[in-house]
């Protein structure tokens, strides 16, 4: 077993020999609340590091020019679907307000119509009225 107590902010490195399962209890003494952040690395112990010499850094170097370069492509497409996002925003907004302008006119056009379409069925129902009355008197008349 593995014990250590009274320890606040400190980093503990526990290495196992065996497979198996195995515990890890944490109990707060004090009455206020404790975070507890636990890391766990599962796999081969790694070997000590060796010193990196300058021909390991190389393709790596190579690696993470490449890997910038591609990232600046991306950026620069994320800029230029964001600007045609805006440009496509403020057409639409354009054409939404001429559709509504055209609606307006075509309805106050359609009103203007039908206006005029009443004014010209009184008119025709006031000549029939008309000419019937002039037949009837000149029906009697003769």
């Amino acid at each position: 077993m593995y014990v250590v107590r009274h320890v606040m902010g400190e980093k503990f490195n526990f290495t196992v020999m065996k497979k198996g399962l195995y515990k890890f209890c944490f109990y707060n003494r004090s009455w206020q609340q404790e975070t507890v952040n636990l890391h766990v690395h599962i796999g081969p112990m790694l070997p000590k590091q060796q010193p990196i010499r300058t021909e390991h850094t190389i393709p790596v170097m190579e690696l993470i020019h490449r890997l910038k370069q591609a990232l600046d492509k991306v950026q620069f497409a994320q800029q230029l679907l964001h600007a045609q996002t805006a440009q496509q925003v403020l057409i639409t907004h354009g054409m939404s307000k001429h559709v509504l302008h055209k609606a307006v006119i075509e309805l106050v056009a359609l009103i203007g119509c039908k206006i005029l379409q009443v004014f010209l069925l009184q008119h025709l129902a006031t000549k029939m009225r008309n000419s019937h009355v002039l037949l009837l008197s000149a029906k009697t008349v003769t």
